[in-house]
């Protein structure tokens, strides 16, 4: 049975996301795109799939790529903070009800 739930390229740690040069070499090869002029949105497959087989030779400069399963549906939002990364989803938002 194939996994058909959306996954999530993030950063782990202070620094910033950021792709090796043998990263973006691959994907121009690949995929005949520039990404590091075009960045591709953080759930585009390409990018997962990249990411997930290189591993961490597919970390540039002061990042810690992690690819993450969104275990409730497609939507998620990234946060940052100095550079680290969090991946949300709707259910790990504390919502204040200001009628209650």
């Amino acid at each position: 049975m194939t996994d058909t739930r959306t996954k999530v390229v993030f950063n782990s740690q202070r620094g910033g996301f950021c792709l090796s040069h043998a990263a973006l070499w691959v994907a121009e090869k690949l995929y005949k795109e520039d990404w590091e002029v075009d960045e591709p949105e953080r759930h585009d497959p390409r990018l997962v799939e990249l990411v997930f087989n290189m591993g961490e030779q597919a970390n540039g400069p002061s990042a810690s790529l992690i690819v993450k399963t969104l275990e409730h549906g497609h939507k998620y939002r990234i946060h940052e903070h100095l550079g680290k990364e969090e991946v949300e989803e709707p259910q790990d938002i504390y919502w204040i009800d200001a009628k209650e």
